[in-house]
């Protein structure tokens, strides 16, 4: 541990400085341009009625299956812009037929690209990503993006070329509905993570508990099965929802008129090293004692690592022991079952457990991961004992029987001491892929480690500190986690017991 601080901190300090430096006047000019450019675009769209075009042709009218941007008319003769994008907001940015992106965002794009002579290159991103990509450079246009007093500390905001309202929406099949948002107090209300809405929530309905997912397709399932009682989304997208869920109401008023904007790279204010970094510093862990929020997400991944390894470990062991003692097709069955779940990757089975086994249930998001990873590594540990027991050999079942043990008395006392020797260096991996896998659980709205890491940066738009700060709390989590293990295994290997705890309760004829 002590050999490896030395590193860990060249590298943090390595990694600062290509994020946190000063931008070249380059970059800088570059900024303002895109950004004189895009504000006159958009000005001459609304003096010509070309927003009310777009708006028209994407949302009022907006004939689904049908409607596509104009991508015709690009020279490229002024270079190549890119832009970021989110495409899980129809009609706004989605994947069309092909897989070709539509929407009145793209729209916009290639219009602007168009009139200036750019060649328009688009990438996806999460929400929560797009600003990382564009405050590192990544890209030059994050398009979509909503506006709020922390963007603006690191990206400047172009003119609105469309408006939306944030609306709350439940589902009348599973819902006796809500008359106003006031109704919303007390209850649970699904977001997307990385829209900020959560600020508009808490202001507009301050005791309701916003659930935090990755994207909207893991929000209407979540709505439908009533493990949520609401979701705020876009004005301009619930149309294309109720389509697709005719059970789906939206609640009388609006949280917030959003503006929906491109946004540019904030051109650099010429602050060192230094001043970056402790404003960097003071916005993740600082304003609004975020800190809070990493302990707590700390406390969630120990709390599904600690109790899914424990009983995991134990639920393996009761696994071989009832194939050992049961037929040849307990045994086929068990390793069927295995095969399975090692074979299936972690987060889609997180979701199969939570949206379909336990889909109809209300029963806690952080029990149904427990419950997934429980199972998962009891197959895991199963495998290891198997490995284990192998590697010993039937000679030492021989000799312990006759000695006068029992079936169960030499499996403990003989054989499982001398299994673990060779299969603890490989738990010991296993528990270490746990405590990465539990990383996924955002996708079940479960607030750990790396989903809180994911919120701040949503809110502060910085990648540094937040994503150095979950790998090193990684790092020594799998540190204490595996010299804990390190140490049971000295406590069980054979060469430390003593004979007479060996032979303890056996009587020797």
């Amino acid at each position: 541990m002590k050999r490896l601080l030395p590193v860990i901190i060249a590298l943090c300090i390595l990694v600062a400085s290509f994020i946190l430096l000063p931008k070249s006047e380059e970059n800088k000019k570059d900024s303002d341009l895109l950004e004189t450019q895009l504000n006159e675009y958009i000005a001459k769209m609304k003096e010509n009625g070309e927003t009310d075009e777009l708006e028209k042709y994407w949302v009022t009218e907006y004939d689904r299956g049908n409607a596509e941007v104009d991508k015709s008319g690009i020279t490229g003769e002024n270079g190549k812009i890119i832009f970021a994008a989110e495409a899980s907001f129809e009609p706004a940015c989605f994947a069309g037929e092909g897989g070709e992106l539509q929407g009145f965002s793209i729209d916009f794009i290639y219009r602007f690209c168009r009139e200036y002579g750019y060649e328009p290159e688009i990438k996806c991103y999460e929400y929560t990503a797009m600003n990382d990509a564009l405050s590192s450079g990544k890209v030059d246009i994050a398009v979509g993006v909503l506006e709020d007093e922390e963007r603006a500390e690191e990206m400047t905001f172009t003119d609105n070329f469309i408006k939306f309202d944030i609306i709350a929406v439940y589902d009348s099949a599973v819902s006796n509905g809500f008359n106003s948002l006031d109704e919303l107090n007390g209850k649970k209300v699904g977001i997307q993570s990385g829209t900020g809405y959560e600020q508009y929530l808490e202001v507009a309905i301050p005791d309701a508990e916003p659930v935090f997912f990755g994207d909207f397709a893991s929000i209407y399932p979540a709505l439908q099965q009533g493990k949520i009682d609401a979701m705020l989304t876009e004005s301009v997208s619930f149309g294309v929802e109720k389509t697709e869920m005719p059970s789906f109401v939206a609640i009388d008023g609006s949280l917030e008129t959003m503006p929906l904007r491109t946004a540019v790279a904030k051109t650099d204010d010429g602050g060192t090293f230094l001043d970056n970094l402790q404003n960097s510093f003071s916005k993740t862990f600082l304003r609004e004692s975020r800190w809070q929020m990493f302990v707590k997400g700390v406390g969630i991944t120990l709390l599904l690592t600690i109790t899914s390894a424990v009983l995991g470990t134990i639920l393996g062991l009761l696994i071989y022991l009832w194939c050992a003692h049961g037929k040849k097709a307990e045994t086929k069955f068990t390793n069927i079952l295995c095969w399975i779940m090692n074979s299936t990757p972690t987060v889609v089975l997180l979701m199969v457990f939570y949206y379909v086994i336990f889909g109809s249930y209300t029963i806690s998001n952080t029990v149904v991961a427990i419950i997934a990873f429980t199972i998962h590594f009891a197959c895991i540990f199963y495998d290891h004992i198997i490995s284990g027991v192998k590697a010993v050999g039937n000679g030492q079942v021989e000799a312990g029987r006759a000695q006068g043990f029992t079936q169960d008395q030499t499996f403990f006392k003989i054989i499982f001491p001398q299994a673990a020797e060779h299969f603890m260096p490989q738990y010991q991996g296993s528990i270490v892929s746990l405590i990465q896998e539990t990383s996924v659980v955002g996708y079940i709205a479960i607030m750990d480690l790396t989903k809180m890491s994911d919120l701040v940066r949503a809110r502060t738009y910085e990648a540094f500190f937040p994503l150095l700060a979950t790998a090193l709390i990684y790092f020594l989590l799998i540190w204490v986690l595996t010299s804990i293990v390190k140490f049971i295994s000295k406590k069980i290997d054979k060469k430390n017991r003593k004979k007479e705890k060996i032979l303890k309760g056996i009587k020797l004829s």
